[in-house]
């Protein structure tokens, strides 16, 4: 069986944690229902994570548009 690519590992790492934190924030979501300080510190962490994810994809998409600019030009 040949090696997986290091990429494709990555993106599956990826993926797992982004479906553990996914757990996480709605497991903890369902906990926060009734305690107004966990909802509001859930709050907080939500969007700490949407402006670190954000910021990556952004990064990706700005790559991606580079990557693509160069190959045009050659």
């Amino acid at each position: 069986m040949p090696s997986e690519r290091p990429e494709a590992a990555l993106i599956r790492e990826i993926e797992a944690l982004l479906l553990d934190l996914r757990a996480r924030l709605d497991s903890r979501a369902g906990e926060a229902v009734d305690d107004v300080v966990a909802a509001d510190e859930l709050f907080v962490l939500a969007g700490d994570l949407e402006a670190v994810l954000r910021g990556a994809s952004e990064h990706l998409h700005a790559l991606r548009a580079r990557l693509d600019q160069a190959a045009r030009q050659n």
